[in-house]
């Protein structure tokens, strides 16, 4: 069943490579404006005199952020905002073009942009909704940590210590791994049921996680899984290349095949997520079929 609904969501996104243009944009938008926030901060100085100079780094951390102070702070908010806003834009975009090619119907740029306004706040409220409920659980892990180090702090400082670090990691991994089957499903709620309530679609995901556990486990971890062997193969590609390159001499055409590299490899990073973001979508709607 696994294999049948990778291969269908390989098939739907090789079919539909419009699919890709929410994702390209966000790349391009995200680059372009790093890189003019790296010259507005005078970064590109700062790296050169680091480069060069025999001063200790934190000094020259120190002297840079405190000549360069505003200009950081006001890119890293513009930064926050303009990626926030595009990124909601582009999930917008991305899961109604999904929702559309999932129902049969032919996948409309227009129809798409049409609806971004009656999705944009339900996504911004649902993403804030997320982002307390991991940080609410990571501060209750931490609280637990400091429990135990200060339960045995009297009998082994170092045991204590040690074993407070392990109950956050493992305690910290299971908590997080439990939010994120509880909220798996929460996009194809949003989009495929037209849901457009935040609390009502946290809920509605999380009665699934608790009906079918095993379902949405074995759905997460295909996820991982195909994530995993993806990265591992572009990590081991990425390393050849980079051992390849060394050999040339000539220095513009390895600047040309380094950048062509680094377009695959974006492209390679945008299709996994497109694909595992389609089969989601596919096994959330044959969840509603059951």
């Amino acid at each position: 069943m696994h294999i049948k609904n990778l291969q269908e969501s390989f098939r739907f996104l090789r079919k539909n490579p419009i699919l890709y243009l929410p994702d390209i944009l966000m790349t391009a938008v995200t680059s372009i404006l790093l890189y003019y926030l790296y010259l507005y901060t005078n970064a590109s100085g700062f790296l050169a005199l680091f480069q060069s100079t025999e001063l200790a780094s934190f000094e020259l951390i120190k002297v840079f952020l405190s000549e360069n102070l505003k200009e950081i702070i006001i890119s890293a908010v513009t930064f926050f905002l303009v990626t926030f806003i595009f990124g909601v834009g582009v999930i917008i975009f991305k899961f109604s073009m999904i929702r559309e090619m999932l129902i049969g119907k032919k996948i409309s740029l227009i129809n798409s942009w049409k609806e971004r306004r009656g999705f944009f706040w339900p996504v911004v409220f649902l993403r804030v909704i997320v982002y307390f409920l991991s940080l609410i659980s990571i501060i209750i892990v931490s609280v637990i940590s400091l429990g135990v180090y200060f339960l045995l702090f009297s009998l082994n400082e170092n045991l204590a210590l040690w074993l407070a670090f392990a109950v956050w990691i493992i305690l910290g991994i299971l908590v997080l791994i439990y939010i994120k089957l509880a909220i798996l499903f929460r996009y194809p709620i949003m989009f495929l049921k037209q849901t457009k309530q935040p609390i009502q679609i946290i809920k509605e995901s999380y009665k699934a996680l608790k009906e079918q556990p095993k379902y949405l486990l074995e759905t997460w971890l295909i996820v991982i899984v195909l994530t995993i062997i993806f990265w591992a193969i572009n990590y081991i590609l990425g390393t050849l290349i980079e051992m390849s390159l060394s050999f040339l001499s000539i220095i513009t055409l390895v600047t040309i095949l380094s950048l062509l590299w680094r377009i695959i490899n974006i492209l390679i990073g945008i299709t996994v997520d497109i694909w595992t973001t389609i089969y989601v979508f596919l096994r959330f709607k044959e969840k509603t079929k059951q």
